[in-house]
């Protein structure tokens, strides 16, 4: 009888299925939150197949809802998964985003 679990990943470098494509897209973030709305513009910087990271001179709250305006092809709602400050003295901030 076969064994029907998946079996885990071995290190880091196995979970991350994927190429990660470099990139320098301008689009409009904004939070679909109806308490804490705000559109800004900011680049996203690198995209694989479940999502991408962009460059926001704002943070993000992690699990928010956002959309992505501008794109080549269409509109992309997303959601934040990861939020990280570029640096203490800095205004940037990368996010991590994935399909919602």
């Amino acid at each position: 009888m076969e064994n029907s679990t998946p079996s885990l990943p071995l290190n880091r470098t196995e979970a991350r299925r994927g190429t990660r494509i470099p990139c320098e897209i301008p689009v409009t973030l904004v939070n679909l939150d109806p308490l804490h709305p705000f559109s800004e513009s900011c680049q996203i910087l690198l995209v694989n197949l479940k999502g991408c990271a962009a460059r926001s001179t704002r943070p993000v709250e992690i699990g928010a809802a956002v959309e992505l305006q501008g794109l080549p092809t269409r509109t992309v709602t997303a959601q934040v998964v990861t939020c990280i400050s570029l640096g203490e003295y800095e205004k940037i901030w990368l996010l991590g985003m994935g399909a919602a």
